[in-house]
């Protein structure tokens, strides 16, 4: 999806230059539904259904389509999802859209100064609920040890899910940088 993929790529350029712009990744989020909804195409409202209301494509804390098993039965939330203006079109009535019971194609879960086990998290999530275009997106600047885990597990994400990753290392003034499109995680 070629308008998100340069949304996460412009929050990735603004984290490099300015890592300390967000102090928590709330923040981050209202920066990304930002730069998301500045499109001409994410800035408008649709149909749902016929119930005479319209409402924008994207959404922050969106219900997971499938509950996880460590949930027990209940459904966490996605960071920021997309949905489709047919989707909106096809509903029956409000209440399915104010349960969240539609399954967003496009999921975004932005993650800022976690290791790698909330990292891990946010991929077995996207993929229990089998997005269609999922994507991580994951920056640090915290002082840890465990940034070799964290690294490895950014690494080993298979497609479709598609990560772009950015660390700090205040220390050092090292930045490693892995965008969408990269097989690594490269240094400057």
């Amino acid at each position: 999806m070629p308008f998100v993929e340069d949304a996460i790529e412009e929050l990735v350029r603004q984290y490099i230059e300015h890592p300390y712009a967000h102090r928590v990744e709330h923040s981050l989020h209202a920066e990304f539904y930002r730069i998301l909804t500045g499109h001409p195409h994410l800035s408008r409202r649709y149909p749902l259904g016929t119930t005479g209301y319209r409402t924008g494509l994207v959404h922050k804390e969106w219900p997971e389509t499938v509950p996880r098993p460590d949930k027990a039965g209940r459904r966490g939330n996605f960071d920021i999802v997309i949905l489709a203006p047919t989707q909106l079109a096809a509903i029956s009535s409000i209440d399915q859209f104010t349960r969240g019971e539609i399954a967003a194609p496009i999921v975004i879960e932005l993650g800022l100064g976690y290791g790698e086990t909330h990292l891990t998290g946010d991929v077995i999530k996207l993929r229990t609920s089998r997005v269609h275009h999922p994507y991580l997106v994951h920056f640090s600047h915290v002082r840890s040890r465990r940034h070799a885990a964290t690294e490895t597990a950014v690494m080993k994400v298979q497609p479709p899910l598609q990560v772009a990753y950015v660390r700090h290392d205040p220390g050092a003034k090292t930045i490693y940088i892995k965008h969408l499109a990269d097989t690594t995680i490269k240094t400057t």
